[in-house]
């Protein structure tokens, strides 16, 4: 069973050992999204309670289904920017370094015949039905 840590982020193991916090709102999207995936395919569903994160060079995946992924950014870790500027700090990280990051990891799947979207926290907590219709139609499409 996962940790919580402080923050009340649920912590997992990585297959490298490294650890890694989620949060719970992020693996609920995705436990009801395994919902409508047939029960023989969910060998092939990966997130960070089910089956780990997927691994495609350097970078991990929050969620993956045949050859498609679905990144959970959260407002403030990824710096949303419809929130934060360029010049805003995260910790030690300016807003820029967060956005060019994912990008890159974006262009690495996109490279490797994978299709990404990727969902902000704060549509899911506003929307989540309409979030969950939008990541099954990605993923069953």
């Amino acid at each position: 069973m996962p940790l919580v840590s402080k923050t009340g982020r649920v912590v997992t193991e990585r297959v490298d050992g490294s650890k890694c916090e989620y949060s719970k709102s992020s693996l609920v999207l995705f436990r009801r999204i395994l919902d409508y995936i047939h029960p023989s395919e969910h060998k092939d569903v990966f997130f960070a309670t089910h089956n780990g994160e997927f691994k495609l060079g350097r970078s991990y995946y929050d969620f993956k289904y045949k050859k498609k992924l679905i990144e959970f950014s959260g407002n403030f870790f990824h710096q949303d920017p419809r929130i934060y500027s360029k010049t805003d700090k995260m910790m030690a990280h300016f807003a820029s370094a967060i956005w060019a990051k994912d990008k890159e990891k974006k262009e690495l799947a996109e490279k490797e015949g994978f299709e990404l979207i990727v969902v902000w926290e704060d549509s899911y907590s506003k929307e989540p039905t309409i979030v969950l219709q939008k990541c099954i139609n990605f993923i069953l499409s």
